[in-house]
């Protein structure tokens, strides 16, 4: 009796093992697809991975999945108190050509369709200090309006990175009438920015 007793437990151990070996072998792509799904679906950034391993015995009972090359993309960057819609971070205890640095380097080259999440909402007043440049500017007009009319405790504005090419000064350091306010008609990009920060510092 106790030895049918033990065989049919033996029976039964083997057959889960094969079952916690099999799972993993037959199920494994499905799962990895199933993990990346609910991770893509669950944060603001897109999760890629070249291969994954998945065992039901490393961490048993709990599985475990390991993956290798893995790469995440956000896809709205938050920038804080470094780029504002319409403008830029202030600099009276940073340095300038520092901020001009990262903005041209890291905000400059993004893609158009990118969303500005910014750490505080100075639209209206960026897109006037804009328009005390560029009076003509069409767009800053436009989006004046728009922030005017609008309720941000209702329905925040965003922008893109496109829509700052348009109207933020600090994306425009080539546009003649902006070197022109500046007196800064051959000066770098950089020189312009600086001129720009420290006139926004006192605006």
């Amino acid at each position: 009796m106790v030895k049918k007793v033990l065989k049919w437990l033996f029976s039964i151990v083997l057959i889960v093992m094969i079952i916690l070996i099999s799972i993993p072998y037959f199920f494994k792509d499905k799962i990895v697809k199933m993990v990346a799904n609910t991770i893509n679906t669950n944060i603001n950034a897109h999760v890629t991975f070249k291969d994954a391993n998945l065992s039901l015995f490393k961490s048993f009972p709990l599985v475990s999945l390991t993956v290798d090359d893995l790469a995440v993309a956000n896809k709205t960057p938050f920038v804080g108190d470094t780029l504002f819609n319409a403008g830029v971070g202030h600099c009276r205890s940073g340095n300038a050509e520092i901020l001009y640095q990262t903005i041209s380097q890291q905000f400059h080259r993004l893609a158009d369709n990118v969303v500005v999440y910014p750490g505080h909402d100075y639209l209206e007043n960026n897109l006037r200090f804009t328009l005390s440049l560029e009076a003509d500017n069409l767009d800053a007009q436009a989006w004046l309006q728009r922030a005017v009319e609008s309720d941000p405790t209702v329905a925040p504005i965003t922008t893109c990175i496109g829509d700052e090419r348009l109207f933020n000064s600090f994306f425009r350091l080539d546009s003649p009438e902006v070197r022109k306010r500046l007196d800064c008609l051959t000066a770098t990009d950089e020189q312009v920015f600086v001129a720009l920060r420290s006139l926004r510092d006192i605006w």
